[in-house]
């Protein structure tokens, strides 16, 4: 009788563990985040910023290669630079993850530089990667960092390859000679 009843009990915890339809994923305000994080995507490789604030809230931080822009109109100006800059831009999220607060996306970034800009030559190609954060409230980005890779961004720029001719010491730490 008790191995009957065991059966029954493993039986029970099997068919409930397996029935379980809670599968998880991403909640609504996580979808409405990446959405909008997409939208700024969209509106940057287009270059037609007509719906931007519907992405980006009236008062979003944006920390940016110029330093701290604050409001949608200065943000916007600076996204218009990069038009200004290159054609044929073009973005692709690699891996996005999303939560109720933020967006992480990596990225690939794609075109061709229009004039001298960040060392290119005009009519180059880049391609370069970085990871894009987003901090959103009420399905809008509020505050904003990116983050490259150095070594794609001195490759960009015409910088790799240029040797280290000082070397600092730090405090407390024997020299190599000394080993």
């Amino acid at each position: 009788m008790k191995q009957i009843q065991l059966l029954l009990l493993a039986g029970c915890c099997l068919l409930f563990s397996c029935g379980n339809k809670n599968e998880g994923g991403m909640s609504d305000t996580a979808k409405k985040n990446l959405e909008a994080f997409k939208g700024v995507s969209k509106c940057i490789d287009s270059q037609d910023f007509t719906k931007i604030g519907d992405f980006i809230a009236a008062d979003a931080l944006d920390h940016s290669d110029k330093g701290e822009l604050k409001g949608l109109e200065a943000i916007t100006a600076n996204m218009k630079t990069y038009g200004d800059m290159s054609t044929g831009m073009s973005s692709e999220v690699v891996k996005a993850l999303a939560d109720d607060e933020y967006v992480m996306a990596w990225m690939k970034f794609r075109g061709t530089a229009k004039s001298a800009a960040m060392g290119m030559k005009p009519g180059e190609k880049y391609e370069m990667q970085g990871v894009e954060v987003t901090r959103c409230k009420d399905g809008k980005i509020v505050e904003h960092w990116t983050f490259v890779d150095p070594a794609e961004m001195m490759k960009m720029m015409g910088s790799m390859g240029q040797p280290v001719t000082d070397t600092i010491k730090m405090s407390g730490m024997p020299e190599a000679s000394e080993k």
